[in-house]
């Protein structure tokens, strides 16, 4: 797949050059080409399909590992390696693991987090890979089970002993995680030279699929909806739990394209059944109509949503203490003063909310890992099997 370059995001640039007889010649602008590969050894007694989807820069003729999933082989005849360049993965089927006694309840927990990582920003006194070796220490000593990160980029100009992929920077502190990088959007074209912005989803567990819609984008509205933005929805199983959803997001920073977005992301989530989790940075605090429809508390041309649930309530609720703020933004500041993080739950009624809190070292201003501070959730599913 070609990644043609755009000055309007819609239309492909045409480059007009002199070939070396002097006639002029009309091509297309190719930044960066994608393959998508799926690798098997089979030669081993527990041998795994692995899928990479790799991004060839044009201008560097390098290749970047954009995702990498895997998972045990469906066909193990312990004969050859395999490599071939393939579609993505189709949904593997779910084996539930374990046998106990007839209606006894298994009760088993998943840590969640939402992280905006401030893409590829360093601050005065330091460099990028301080800051990126600092977060991903957190997130590896955070425990969690599922990683949604925002701000995630590759960028040409990065200046970094680790490459130019933000994505496998964090993967060298989180090597037991499967992951997906989505990109969303291109910058402005300067020299033409890529820089791509995205979501994330990093997986202690098999992802099995994973697909992602483009969300509203006001163009009349240039400045405050300059960016593309996108919902990447990854299907993770696991172990007891069985399938979950999960969708991360990055909305936008104008109020009419937040709004009609997360419509967008309702339908969207509503093609799947079974427990669903949105995670992302909204943009926009508790009071907001992109909040309160997320919320089921406003109806948008007829759409609603329903079973939806905010985990921050369920924090304030269960202490009994509507002083509970959950402000995540802005670390750059003494005080944090908003509260623009989010993660909503769509559980099955036996499963549940177990506990909230922040991803938050507590480092402000100059020694700030991330201009916000991640939101963290424990679930608890009990399943009988």
């Amino acid at each position: 797949m070609q990644h043609l370059v755009t000055l309007d995001n819609i239309h492909p640039h045409i480059v007009i050059y002199r070939n070396h007889n002097g006639q002029l010649q009309r091509a297309y602008l190719i930044l960066a080409v994608a393959y998508k590969v799926s690798v098997s050894w089979t030669k081993q007694k527990e041998s795994y399909d692995h899928y990479f989807v790799l991004s060839y820069d044009t201008r560097l003729k390098m290749l970047f590992i954009f995702s990498h999933i895997f998972s045990l082989s469906q066909s193990n005849n312990g004969s050859f390696d395999v490599l071939s360049v393939c579609s993505p993965p189709q949904p593997i089927p779910f084996v539930s693991v374990g046998v106990v006694a007839a209606a006894k309840p298994l009760v088993t927990h998943l840590k969640l987090i939402s992280y905006n990582m401030w893409n590829t920003n360093e601050l005065e006194g330091e460099t990028y890979d301080d800051r990126i070796n600092r977060m991903g220490k957190l997130l590896s000593n955070s425990g969690a089970d599922i990683i949604a990160l925002q701000e995630v980029r590759y960028d040409y100009n990065l200046l970094s002993d680790y490459g130019k992929n933000q994505i496998f920077h964090l993967y060298r502190h989180l090597k037991e995680y499967q992951y997906i990088f989505q990109p969303a959007m291109s910058y402005g074209l300067r020299d033409y030279i890529r820089v791509e912005e995205g979501v994330a989803v990093l997986s202690k567990y098999p992802i099995i699929s994973h697909d992602y819609i483009l969300l509203y984008r006001n163009r009349y509205n240039y400045e405050d909806d300059y960016h593309q933005r996108i919902c990447l929805h990854v299907e993770v199983a696991v172990p007891v739990i069985g399938r979950l959803h999960v969708f991360v997001t990055h909305l936008s920073l104008n109020a009419v394209s937040r709004l009609r977005s997360v419509v967008e992301i309702w339908r969207f989530m509503s093609q799947y059944k079974g427990n669903k989790v949105l995670m992302g940075d909204l943009n926009t605090e508790p009071h907001s109509h992109t909040i309160r429809f997320l919320k089921g508390m406003l109806t948008v041309n007829g759409v609603s949503t329903e079973n939806l649930y905010d985990v921050w309530d369920y924090a304030k609720y269960h202490h009994n203490n509507n002083s509970l703020s959950g402000l995540t933004f802005s670390t750059l500041e003494e005080k944090l003063t908003k509260r623009i993080d989010y993660i909503f739950t769509y559980l099955l009624p036996e499963n549940s909310v177990q506990w909230v809190g922040f991803l938050d070292d507590g480092l402000r201003q100059l020694q700030a890992t991330s201009d916000h501070v991640g939101v963290t959730v424990q679930l608890k599913f009990t399943r009988k099997l």
